[in-house]
């Protein structure tokens, strides 16, 4: 799609996520396309990570005009894990016999409206959950410029600095392990470690990183 190296990779959840079936069709959420391109531009791969059968999602990607970004082998039918989590191994395997990524908490992040839809066999993969989608999926670029640039390029590296250097008391929220931060641009967005079970981790070892609550343009 374009001359930019795309070494790292996002999965994304489908339904309510980019968009949603409206009268038997799949209707992508307004502006969906620039924020896809933006990030392709930032050098990373989209693939889809949806619970529905494979065929479904691509003939909907055709219809809705968004099959030049997700290519039908980019889309995946995957795995819950006991309805808490997915699994991820399987496009992360393919992305990585393309590019040599060893890592994925380094090159990968996991997007989807709910909270089940994050990696429950890739811990430290970044998970960015869109409670309202449609109006917060146009902050995307922005956030996720943000936490490469703080990461030297790196996801996980990027969420650690930047929930290192956040401030507790400003946290939204009354757990005491959240963080919020407020971009200059008036995007702002919770930050938290949580486990399979969506508790606070007794070991960031085995920690999953969740950006949440976005608000603002």
């Amino acid at each position: 799609m374009n001359s930019t190296e795309q070494n790292k990779l996002i999965c994304w959840d489908k339904d309510h996520t980019i968009g949603e079936i409206v009268q038997d069709s799949f209707v992508p959420y307004p502006g969906i396309r620039s924020v896809l391109t933006e990030l392709s531009l930032m050098g990373f791969q989209h693939y889809m990570t949806t619970s529905i059968e494979e065929d479904g999602s691509w003939e909907q990607m055709q219809s809705s005009g968004l099959a030049d970004i997700f290519k039908e082998l980019d889309i995946y039918g995957i795995e819950s894990i006991r309805t808490l989590s997915k699994t991820y191994k399987a496009p992360y395997f393919v992305f990585s016999e393309e590019t040599g990524s060893t890592e994925p908490h380094r090159d990968m992040i996991i997007i989807g409206d709910e909270t089940s839809d994050q990696a429950g066999d890739l811990i430290h993969v970044v998970f960015i959950k869109l409670e309202k989608a449609e109006k917060q999926i146009k902050t995307l670029p922005q956030i996720i410029s943000h936490v490469l640039a703080r990461g030297d390029g790196e996801v996980r590296r990027g969420f650690d600095t930047i929930y290192r250097d956040a401030d507790l008391s400003d946290s939204t929220s009354d757990d005491h392990w959240v963080k919020h931060v407020s971009l200059p641009n008036g995007v702002a967005f919770d930050l938290e470690y949580i486990d399979l079970y969506f508790q606070a981790p007794t070991d960031l070892e085995f920690s999953f990183p969740v950006i949440r609550n976005i608000t603002g343009t």
